[in-house]
């Protein structure tokens, strides 16, 4: 999420106010500043949807 808001920012596809937002929202995900927002089990399907979903609404 935190490299695709920067690559299109960098392409004009993406405000930078936005980008910028969701990088630091990204960002901290990453730091696992959020880490209590994640209740999936570790067992999931092989498409990992439950995974992009959950990182979806934390970023929003």
């Amino acid at each position: 999420k935190w490299a695709a808001a920067e690559v299109n920012q960098e392409l004009g596809r993406l405000a930078p106010d936005r980008a910028q937002a969701i990088a630091q929202a990204a960002r901290a995900v990453a730091l696992a500043q959020h880490d209590d927002a994640f209740p999936l089990s570790v067992w999931q399907t092989g498409s990992g949807t439950q995974s992009n979903m959950n990182v979806n609404e934390v970023v929003a």
